[in-house]
């Protein structure tokens, strides 16, 4: 019992900061605007044609994307493990960059470049689950594009919440998302922990395999940052590529408010990272002996946010900290905290990750020898995890420097993130704008991870 106390610390913050808000949601959902505690709110938003519309539409363009990135997807992973080609390497490194890169620039990539302007294996299975979950949750791509006819239930949650200021509303469309999330997320973890991946390879010629995994690499990755790169620089564009190209969009990003904002994200990033590296880091050793069923629920504690949309979290903590006793609302704290929940899960799963291939005969040892626990965590433990604590960093500046979807219902005035300012650009129908903007964030969260990089051989080392 006196190890699973220290776990108290990370613990109390997941508390305070997803499950009291998360029970704060539902708790609003059966509130009505007369304070009386019923179903009416309920009654009302099941009823509407725009809910059980956005519903659809999120499972239909869900189960879409799903199946594009399970073909498209396993077809490049097939082809970059088994039919190696010289740079392979190079372009899965790229692969992996994608992933840093805010959902709005695919959208916004999109935009330009195609806009008006075997048998199932567990593995598999298991992906597919997991992906479903993400599409479902997805925000940033459909805020973007601003597609007035596709509403999806996290955009119906921030229409509610911050267009309509109808928060009871918003909290029941948020409960509704939630469940079906968490349903997905559980049937996700069952799938991974039954089945067993069977590798299913057959043999094609190389050429053609390396043909296809081009032709789809360039359209789904080197396609739309070119298209990116180009809408920083074009003066219009009004045919296949654009014309009267300028330096004039990318001198104002470095400039005034984006650099400001440009500052603001990498504060946020590098704060937000670091805390979740440590807290992450704390989950991971604190059960590594407590029994199975400890351990289980902490892991399916630590992973719980990740099966909620961002704007929930954002709505959460809108609807907790806008009153005392712990004031946050319409200050920085607040998106640091959004930030915080959502970084956390990711910087947990990699470090337990590493933490479960970590050979547990050094520890023993120095504790046979009379070290105390702390100095073992201290010189033992946690120097092995060191690259891991390095790849969760790496992994959450990236995802805090893209994220909009909490940050978009949260943010103050003062502390305007950048993908909200790229948001508000292309709002205001300054699409080039927005491109330079964005040129800027990628350069900015590039550097961060190449700064990283450079940690992470050194901490290898030791």
């Amino acid at each position: 019992m006196r190890r699973l106390l220290w776990l108290l610390p990370p613990v109390a913050v997941l508390v305070v900061f997803f499950g009291y808000p998360l029970a704060l949601v539902l708790h609003q959902s059966f509130v009505g605007d007369d304070g009386f505690v019923g179903l009416a709110n309920w009654e009302a938003v099941l009823a509407s044609a725009e809910f059980r519309r956005a519903l659809v539409r999120t499972a239909l363009l869900a189960v879409a994307a799903t199946a594009g990135c399970l073909v498209l997807g396993v077809f490049l992973a097939l082809v970059i493990a088994f039919a190696p080609f010289p740079g392979v390497r190079a372009i899965s490194r790229l692969v992996d960059v994608v992933l840093a890169f805010p959902s709005f620039l695919i959208a916004l990539a999109f935009t330009f470049l195609y806009g008006s302007a075997g048998v199932l294996n567990a593995a598999l299975a298991s992906g597919a689950c997991l992906t479903l979950l993400l599409c479902m949750n997805e925000f940033g791509i459909v805020l973007f594009v601003g597609a007035k006819d596709v509403i999806t239930s996290p955009m119906l949650v921030y229409t509610k919440a911050i267009v309509t200021f109808d928060y009871p509303a918003a909290c029941v469309v948020a409960v509704v998302n939630v469940v079906f999330s968490g349903a997905l997320y559980a049937l996700h973890r069952w799938v991974f922990a039954k089945g067993r991946a069977v590798l299913l390879w057959t043999r094609r010629s190389r050429a053609v395999a390396i043909a296809l995994f081009a032709v789809l690499f360039t359209v789904v990755v080197v396609a739309p940052l070119a298209m990116i790169v180009l809408a920083s620089v074009a003066g219009s564009w009004n045919g296949v590529l654009p014309s009267n190209l300028t330096g004039e969009h990318l001198a104002s990003a470095v400039s005034g408010d984006a650099v400001a904002s440009a500052v603001v994200s990498a504060q946020t990033a590098v704060i937000a990272a670091l805390t979740a590296v440590v807290l992450g880091t704390w989950l991971a050793l604190g059960p590594a002996k407590a029994p199975a069923g400890v351990r289980r629920v902490l892991d399916a504690a630590a992973h719980l946010p990740l099966a909620v949309p961002s704007v929930v979290v954002g709505l959460g903590l809108l609807v907790a900290f806008s009153r005392s006793p712990l004031l946050l609302n319409g200050t920085r704290w607040i998106v640091l905290v959004a930030h915080l929940v959502i970084l956390l899960p990711f910087t947990f799963s990699v470090v337990s990750a590493a933490q479960r291939r970590v050979d547990p005969l050094p520890a023993a040892v120095a504790e046979s020898l009379g070290a105390s626990a702390l100095h073992v965590l201290w010189r033992v433990r946690v120097p092995v995890l060191l690259p891991a604590m390095s790849a969760s960093a790496s992994l959450g500046l990236a995802l805090s420097m893209g994220e909009v979807g909490a940050t978009i219902m949260l943010y103050p005035p003062d502390w305007r993130t950048l993908p909200v300012s790229v948001f508000a650009l292309t709002d205001r129908g300054q699409v080039f704008a927005a491109s330079a903007s964005t040129v800027l964030l990628l350069g900015t969260t590039l550097a961060g991870l190449v700064a990283l990089g450079l940690v992470r051989p050194r901490a290898a080392e030791r």
